[in-house]
């Protein structure tokens, strides 16, 4: 440490951290995130001892919702340039980050500490507004989706509510498991709107789970559930990060929507008894309580294995009593990765995968377009966008193809538009452009050009089994790399998945 004399000079801006330090602060801020990951697990082990905990993405560890440990790691970045003196000028206006960055040995702060209080009553007022909309929206989805009683006693899907379900069975996450066997129910996690549902509906066995909600439980309880961090959590050196995630996850609405999936799917377990529950399991907090739950009911649980690949960032921030009774992993390369995430590997089983077929792809054609397969994080998305463009405008074709849930607008042009299909779909590609998405790894099995996204000042979780498979590139540089992109890495199929083991389900299904 440099001790008093400030290598990092930190100033109020209305910029972003990205450019601090020096040019390979992308890849050092991937490698920071690796290392700080075991340190929030940790505290979320702690924080979930708080019964608020269970209303926010934060006590989760879950990346995907939550940038506390971008947070951390962008810390430790700081940390880096102070050991090794290198001057450099942090700007941030986040009233938040500043005093936490201000608080770091090396870091100067050049001026006024911004107002906190204001920020404070905005975020507030706007989560009890959002909090409100929930808790109508959500009463009025109890009262449309309402139906008679489902039979009561059969092995029962918990699915969101994916586009690509279709109301004869089939199912974005588990296939034709319901066509194979007749007994099984679905059930729609509440992310699944009315319409949704309705769309469903047409299948006697698929249900919404805010039917069996209560819409004055809505109206008098979501307005006022947000995750409150107890005074001991919010202390420490992480003080103002805790205070920061808690005030930012308190202004949207989802607090009142978890706490409406743990009240639907609590009546529900407890009326409809479902002989088993099935899920795609990500180790989220509702998820935990239904496990618990459904446990105390003495109803068996299998969670099927959803992060495909790559980190299974979040799995690790659990206790024993949260983890499902059968871990149903998608193939040999997940069962490994659960096994180091400390999951018992008595509960694991390799049942195969039932949203990945082996497929043959697109042609390779040099000539081809460059396919993008974009993540739900739009800010992610938009960089990927903007750094192709130039690209696109020396005439190479880019086809973006939207993650499913979350569509991301963008000025589409002749040469940058959106794809017209999935990746199996296009006739022929140049190479294959993703971040945060399955669809990388469906491309290297298929022997294409794979090149992996990094995007600037933020994070974007890998879902290659092994580091090395496929290149990496930044804004700065991704066609340069693009073009580069030549024979990938060898991957077989069995290397990273397992066929489905319809044994294995009709044992627990029949």
């Amino acid at each position: 440490m440099t001790g008093s004399v400030p290598t990092v000079t930190l100033r109020r801006d209305d910029g972003t951290l990205a450019g601090v330090c020096s040019a390979e602060l992308d890849s050092r801020l991937a490698e920071a995130f690796a290392r700080v990951g075991d340190r929030w697990r940790e505290r979320a082990h702690d924080w979930n001892a708080d019964e608020s905990a269970i209303l926010a993405h934060t006590p989760s560890a879950a990346p995907n919702n939550s940038d506390f440990g971008a947070m951390l790691a962008w810390t430790e970045v700081v940390r880096e340039c102070v050991e090794r003196g290198e001057q450099a000028t942090l700007r941030i206006d986040d009233p938040w980050l500043f005093r936490h960055f201000a608080a770091l040995s090396g870091v100067h702060a050049a001026d006024p500490v911004p107002p906190l209080i204001t920020r404070v009553l905005i975020l507030g007022m706007r989560g009890w507004v959002t909090r409100c909309v929930a808790a109508v929206r959500c009463a009025w989805a109890a009262f449309t989706t309402r139906r008679g009683p489902l039979k009561t006693g059969a092995p029962t899907l918990l699915v969101y509510g994916h586009p690509a379900s279709t109301a004869d069975g089939r199912d974005a996450y588990f296939g034709d498991l319901m066509v194979r066997f007749p007994r099984l129910r679905r059930v729609l996690h509440v992310d699944a709107r009315p319409a949704a549902a309705h769309r469903l509906h047409d299948d006697p066995r698929t249900d919404s789970l805010h039917g069996w909600g209560s819409p004055l439980y809505a109206l008098m309880r979501l307005p006022f559930v947000r995750w409150r961090p107890s005074p001991r959590e919010r202390g420490g050196s992480d003080r103002w990060l805790v205070r920061r995630a808690a005030a930012f996850e308190g202004a949207t609405g989802q607090a009142a929507e978890i706490a409406w999936q743990l009240h639907c799917q609590s009546r529900w377990l407890r009326a409809a008894r479902p002989s088993a529950v099935i899920w795609p399991w990500e180790n989220h907090g509702w998820e935990r309580a239904l496990t618990r739950e459904a446990r105390s009911l003495g109803i068996p649980t299998i969670g099927h294995q959803h992060s495909v690949i790559g980190q299974q960032f979040n799995i690790g921030a659990i206790d024993s009593d949260a983890i499902p009774d059968i871990v149903a992993a998608n193939g040999p390369s997940g069962r490994d990765q659960l096994i180091r995430r400390a999951v018992p590997a008595e509960r694991i089983v390799v049942a195969g995968t039932l949203r990945f077929k082996p497929a043959k792809g697109p042609a390779h054609d040099p000539s081809g377009p460059v396919f993008v397969a974009v993540p739900f994080d739009r800010a992610v998305a938009a960089q990927m966008i903007e750094a192709l463009r130039p690209l696109s405008e020396r005439g190479i074709e880019v086809r973006i193809r939207d993650h499913p849930l979350f569509p991301v607008e963008f000025k589409e042009s002749p040469t940058l538009r959106r794809a017209d299909g999935p990746l199996q779909a296009q006739a022929s590609v140049r190479a294959v452009l993703y971040a945060a998405t399955t669809v990388g790894l469906e491309a290297l099995l298929a022997g294409l050009p794979v090149v992996r996204f990094v995007p600037r000042g933020r994070i974007a979780l890998d879902v290659m089994p092994d580091a090395g498979l496929v290149p990496d590139a930044g804004p700065d540089d991704v066609d340069r790399v693009l073009e580069r992109a030549g024979t990938p890495a060898e991957l077989r199929w069995s290397d990273v998945f397992a066929t489905p083991d319809f044994e294995f389900w009709r044992r627990h299904l029949d």
